[in-house]
């Protein structure tokens, strides 16, 4: 199967069928053919059959379900950027006398430097 592309069940015929994961139409609700609807709050995993199927207390739950997962991959996301842009956060000691002992300088610039425009100037 080529790179970027899902094999998966279409509901109306039975037959597997290849879609793109970046298609703007169709997407992979866990393994089966699905169609993106704007501002649509269904689950992405849950097929539209099942949906169907689901009372409002059931698609309440999922809904919820859903944004604690986003909400959770989200804050993942900032601290992973947040733990990339600060490399010491995790090396500093409870004391200061430890943190001066154990703090490096190499990757602190000496002024601050752009990467979309580079000068040489600023350099270390």
């Amino acid at each position: 199967m080529p790179a970027g592309e899902v094999e998966v069940i279409n509901p109306m015929t039975g037959e597997v069928e290849r879609i793109r994961t970046d298609d703007p139409s169709y997407y992979d609700a866990s393994g089966f053919k699905a169609r993106k609807y704007k501002n649509s709050s269904k689950p992405k995993d849950i097929p539209p059959f099942v949906w169907q199927a689901m009372s409002q207390k059931e698609r309440g739950l999922a809904i919820a379900e859903e944004q604690k997962t986003l909400a959770l991959e989200e804050k993942e996301k900032k601290r992973a950027r947040r733990v990339k842009a600060v490399p010491m956060i995790g090396t500093l000691k409870s004391t200061p006398n430890d943190v001066e002992k154990n703090m490096t300088y190499e990757f602190i610039p000496a002024m601050p430097t752009c990467k979309m425009n580079p000068q040489k100037h600023r350099n270390i």
